[in-house]
């Protein structure tokens, strides 16, 4: 008989926490899934890491060659046998309900749900709390995705299959933004809604070289090939709602760069004073600029 819920888990040069993010799910208080790691041509331990955890549940499969994060899933969608899909990063970790509150929580929503995200605790590398993120939008949510990336870490997610399917699964010509492009397709064909509460660990790793988020590089141009993928809809959008979405890309770019706090805090500050909403994304790092600036 087939699961209920397929979760795909890629991973790449990650031997040391590999199994964090398996028993994670192992510990799960709904047990009927599958697990599928595909792992993209590590050249660590991470394959033996693999082997010590024996359940009959999980199937694993190996990349010949480096692919990317995007290609890895989707060779995973490819083996999927379950109605609903998670996703799970190697280096996060989930709490013991998650999959259990969503699954109840689709089984309580219409047929046109097909997407659901949590809440997330966001940690650094020392395990330090940073702070916890949730979602806001529910139900036909396109817009406000155009306008930013507003639904959580792929870590979070539940999605129904059907849906993953219509839609195509990851577009592995991006360099970055890959969660963001399949959120906004998603949100094209079915409602989207999310628990409140925080079911997954989220760790922010700045020292991690494997890691796509921490290369400026490839995070401008993901953010480039958005604006550029789905320019046809940028450009149905009012021009205050323009310039405070590329007021807030722009921020977003370089908040993960070297440049100065005057310069992120002025596109921040820009964003918000187009469109509010942006004063209650972005309070802590408003007010980190803040605080840099006084203290020096």
């Amino acid at each position: 008989m087939a699961p209920q819920v397929s979760v795909i888990i890629p991973v790449y040069n990650r031997a040391k926490i590999i199994r964090r993010a398996l028993n994670s799910v192992l510990s799960q208080t709904f047990q009927d899934f599958e697990i599928i790691v595909v792992d993209d041509c590590s050249k660590d331990d991470t394959r033996e890491a693999l082997f010590t955890i024996k359940d009959p549940r999980i199937r694993c499969y190996t990349h010949k060659v480096n692919k990317g994060g995007a290609v890895a899933r989707n060779t995973a969608i490819k083996e999927v046998r379950g109605t609903y899909v998670a996703f799970l990063d190697s280096d996060d970790e989930w709490l013991p309900g998650k999959l259990e509150q969503q699954i109840k929580a689709f089984h309580r929503l219409p047929e046109s749900y097909g997407l659901l995200f949590t809440g997330a605790n966001r940690f650094d590398e020392k395990g330090t709390l940073l702070w916890t993120a949730h979602p806001t939008k529910r139900g036909w949510i396109f817009n406000e995705l155009l306008m930013e990336n507003i639904g959580g870490p792929l870590s979070s997610i539940l999605v129904k299959k059907e849906f993953l399917d219509r839609v195509g699964g990851f577009d592995e010509n991006l360099p970055s933004c890959q969660d963001w492009d399949l959120y906004l397709r998603l949100s094209k064909v079915c409602q989207v809604d999310y628990l409140e509460e925080a079911l997954l660990n989220y760790y922010i790793n700045k020292q991690d070289r494997f890691r796509i988020s921490n290369s400026q590089k490839a995070v401008s141009a993901g953010h480039d090939a958005i604006l550029r993928k789905y320019c046809i809809e940028y450009r149905a959008l009012s021009a205050r709602d323009k310039i405070a979405c590329l007021s807030y890309m722009i921020g977003m770019q370089i908040m993960a760069s070297n440049i100065g706090q005057v310069t992120k805090l002025s596109f921040m500050l820009t964003a918000e004073s187009r469109n509010p909403v942006y004063f209650f994304k972005w309070p802590r790092r408003v007010a980190g600029c803040i605080l840099h600036l006084l203290l020096r």
